[in-house]
């Protein structure tokens, strides 16, 4: 499966998403389903974790409307987004994306590595309260 989509951890307080090519959109919004429905399932913030890391390009059909798709997370528990192992390609489309939308300073964003990503969601529960351990 290109996108899968798991609890990350026992709390369930982070959303785990790895992605790797080949990839569709179609497989996104799928993906983005059945974390809305991990999300559902919970009355607490979730934090969600985007891993790119096998994931170099994006797929046919790109365009900065559907980029911005990945950052349109609407639930009510919904947290921080952290994708992490984006290619430079990807991460000058995503943060063009960001800059687009006025976004930059906003509860989505890029990093390096899983452990920078689960130190931005350190960073957000203990300045927002939320995402339980």
């Amino acid at each position: 499966m290109p996108i899968e989509v798991n609890w990350f951890n026992d709390s369930q307080s982070v959303v785990y998403l790895a992605v790797s090519d080949p990839w569709t959109w179609n497989d996104f919004f799928s993906a983005s389903r059945q974390a809305a429905l991990l999300t559902q399932q919970v009355r607490h913030e979730v934090c969600f974790l985007a891993d790119f890391t096998y994931a170099k390009q994006f797929p046919h059909g790109v365009s900065l409307q559907r980029i911005r798709t990945i950052f349109d997370f609407k639930h009510p528990n919904s947290g921080v987004l952290v994708s992490f192992g984006v290619s430079p390609f990807m991460r000058v489309m995503l943060n063009t994306v960001l800059s687009a939308v006025g976004r930059v300073d906003s509860r989505a964003m890029t990093v390096n590595t899983l452990d920078d990503a689960l130190g931005v969601i350190a960073e957000y529960r203990a300045t927002h309260g939320h995402c339980p351990t």
